[in-house]
């Protein structure tokens, strides 16, 4: 029987999956996770919020697993993107329901005072 080495390595190299599916097994640390719970995992670094980014990690024992295939898990290196935040905008126009505000500053407090004849007191935080 002659096996044909790159079918094989084509058959076991591509197969699809949903990433919470497919499973890596670390024995060395006794972990196991999904691929999905990876991505999870996946922040920014360098103090940065965002942009795009390369984890690297090296396995002593490990396995990555998807039903009944299981493949020796040398390392992997993920390339990943985490955008800008989004941000928004509000702008809070209190003049029909607010009178006043009182502040009281050597009692570092203030009170807020409602068309409604609602009060509502506060500490001033300086």
């Amino acid at each position: 029987m002659e096996i044909n080495a790159k079918e094989e390595i084509e058959k076991i190299s591509t197969y699809s999956a949903n990433n919470d599916e497919i499973f890596i097994e670390d024995m060395s640390r006794m972990e196991k996770y999904s691929l999905y719970d990876l991505a999870k995992k996946l922040t920014a670094q360098d103090g940065k919020i965002s942009g795009t980014f390369t984890t690297h990690k090296i396995f002593d024992n490990a396995f990555i697993h998807q039903g009944g295939k299981r493949f020796k898990l040398n390392s992997y290196r993920i390339i990943y993107s985490i955008p800008e935040p989004e941000t928004f905008t509000y702008e809070i126009d209190f003049k029909d329901a607010l009178v006043g505000v009182i502040e009281y500053l050597e009692e570092k407090k203030k009170s807020i005072v409602f068309k409604n004849g609602r009060i509502r007191k506060e500490k001033i935080s300086k």
